[in-house]
């Protein structure tokens, strides 16, 4: 056991209800309290459409994100492409800014290498609530080289 990494993890909200015990810091993903690079392992399960800017955060997740790190993440996405902003928290949806299309991951590839995975090959999908998404893999890349799109 002894040969075996130490990890040292932080678990971060905006908001502490229900989380007191657990959280290492409050934090808005929009704007987050790390050093650039210092982290090997980003997790965000359903957070960026409860932010008034993603784009933003997902900004923040590359900057903290070590050159060899990986962000994994999910966002309930609709079958359509486009993505529908609501510009306020829209309570018929969860509270969420905007509804992601089957874009989503452009955004994603202005910052990072994506690979996609289906959320039910993982877990069961009936269980979890998750269906038909995708679990998103990214990876850093040279922010200055980011502008070509990759397709999946």
């Amino acid at each position: 056991m002894d040969n075996l990494p130490k990890f040292f993890y932080l678990r971060a909200d905006i908001n502490i209800k229900g989380f007191s015990n657990r959280l290492s810091f409050l934090s808005d993903a929009q704007s987050l309290p790390l050093l650039n690079k210092s982290v090997d392992l980003v997790v965000s399960i359903h957070v960026l459409e409860h932010l008034p800017n993603g784009l933003q955060a997902i900004g923040e997740i590359s900057r903290v994100l070590s050159p060899k790190g990986v962000a994994i993440g999910m966002v309930p996405e609709r079958r359509k492409k486009e993505t529908l902003e609501y510009y306020k928290p829209d309570p018929m949806e969860h509270y969420h800014y905007r509804a992601y299309g089957k874009g989503f991951i452009e955004r994603l590839l202005l910052y990072f290498d994506v690979s996609l995975v289906n959320a039910k090959n993982y877990c069961s999908h009936r269980r979890l609530g998750f269906g038909s998404e995708k679990i998103f893999i990214c990876k850093n890349r040279d922010v200055d080289k980011h502008l070509k799109f990759h397709r999946f």
